[in-house]
């Protein structure tokens, strides 16, 4: 059995007595003797380094939303060999939402939505409700221990980091904002959440970009020099001119117009980047489909629509594009040049897959892993796929409410 940790005890207090108790009231105010106070610390919830398996190239990490942990999984028999535990308090769950490595393999960043209060069924039943800003983590990925977070702003929902491992971008899913616009009678522009820009290199926020209601996923063009991202509650993808400082934004519809949030039409989710022709491939989870933009042309073209909402998908070496459909349980596989169906979708049985979230492809493009909520209460899954086969080969049980699944690439 692999070793899995658990969170050591974290909040230490031991108050001492003074005359009939802690506070004597006898006569004028009350005096209070405190020997200790309460110590609250960043790194005794940590694990022990020596436990931690070494970073390879056959290994898959796992953000567990649902129990502020992330699975280290091995990719050629698909064990679980460490659960790491995240976050900066480990007494209330914070809700980490996707990671990325940096391309050293030094580091890894994963943002805390911190959108737990009120959440019905585990942090995304209140996904984009956040009251407070979450943070930034920067984790040792020798250690899983936390170097470093800075605040960013409310509901962090995806993360980018450049070939260089320099910037990292955090999109904010931040519904309260369009609620709070909205009761107080304000417009549009009074809706826009904002992308954060931080240098990596000192964990410096650089920038808070008010962008478009309700950001979550990116991609960026072949280049870097611009940032799509996915405006969900608008009806919109927004670009952001990244040879700029600060990036300016560029506003573009998903239909014929952008809508007055929320009342969107196709709800555009994520997005991909065609790895050669450079088109966007959007999810969009109202209108069920994918919309692929040409950049060059500006122009939109329909791909398939499915019986559910379509999330985080990847294209395969043999042109084909691979993408969760999430409340279904299915996978589908798309040709990426005449945008229909390759295959029939495959449905998963429940008891292996619920609500398919996103996808992570090996090197070689021979296999594919898919990560799975589950019912956001109890474990979720990954399942190994043979992508152009639509085939499954494994299914492996990790932590509570997975999220993002990321591949290790080292140097």
């Amino acid at each position: 059995m692999p070793r899995i940790p658990g969170l050591p005890a974290l909040l230490v207090v031991a108050l001492a007595t003074a005359g009939a108790g802690p506070c004597d009231d006898a006569g004028g105010a009350p005096v209070c003797t405190v020997e200790r106070n309460v110590v609250l610390t960043r790194t005794d919830h940590w694990p022990v380094p020596q436990d931690v398996p070494p970073l390879s190239n056959d290994l898959l990490l796992l953000t567990n939303t649902g129990e502020d942990t992330i699975s280290m999984v091995r990719a050629s028999d698909m064990t679980e060999l460490f659960r790491a535990p995240v976050g900066l308090f480990p007494m209330q769950l914070e809700g980490p939402h996707h990671l990325v490595v940096d391309p050293a393999g030094r580091y890894l960043y994963v943002p805390l939505s911190n959108d737990i209060p009120g959440a019905g069924g585990g942090p995304h039943g209140s996904h984009g409700n956040g009251s407070t800003p979450g943070f930034l983590l920067r984790i040792d990925a020798a250690t899983m221990s936390l170097v470093d977070s800075i605040p960013v702003d409310r509901s962090p929902g995806d993360i980018v980091l450049n070939r260089a491992g320099t910037r990292a971008y955090i999109s904010h899913y931040d519904l309260k904002r369009i609620t709070d616009a909205l009761s107080r009678g304000e417009g549009p522009e009074r809706m826009r959440a904002n992308v954060a820009v931080v240098d990596t290199t000192t964990m410096t926020r650089l920038a808070l970009l008010p962008t478009c209601a309700g950001p979550h996923g990116m991609a960026f063009n072949a280049d870097e020099t611009r940032l799509y991202v996915a405006c969900a509650l608008s009806d919109e993808l927004a670009a952001l001119d990244l040879t700029v400082d600060p990036p300016t934004v560029t506003r573009i519809p998903v239909g014929t117009q952008a809508a007055v949030p929320p009342n969107a039409v196709f709800e555009p989710y994520s997005i991909s980047t065609h790895p050669t022709d450079g088109t966007l491939w959007v999810s969009c989870l109202r209108s069920r489909d994918l919309r692929i933009l040409d950049p060059q042309t500006m122009t939109w073209s329909q791909g398939p629509t499915f019986d559910a909402s379509p999330m985080f998908g990847v294209f395969t070496p043999a042109g084909h594009f691979l993408v969760p459909i999430r409340e279904s349980g299915s996978v589908a596989l798309v040709n990426a040049t005449t945008r229909a169906l390759q295959r029939p979708v495959l449905r998963l049985e429940p008891q292996n897959c619920q609500n398919a979230h996103g996808l992570e492809l090996s090197a070689d493009g021979q296999t594919a892993w898919m990560v799975c909520e589950g019912d956001q209460r109890g474990p979720g899954s990954v399942i190994t796929l043979i992508p152009d086969l639509l085939a499954v080969a494994t299914v492996t049980p990790v932590g509570i409410f997975p999220d993002s699944i990321r591949r290790v690439v080292l140097p």
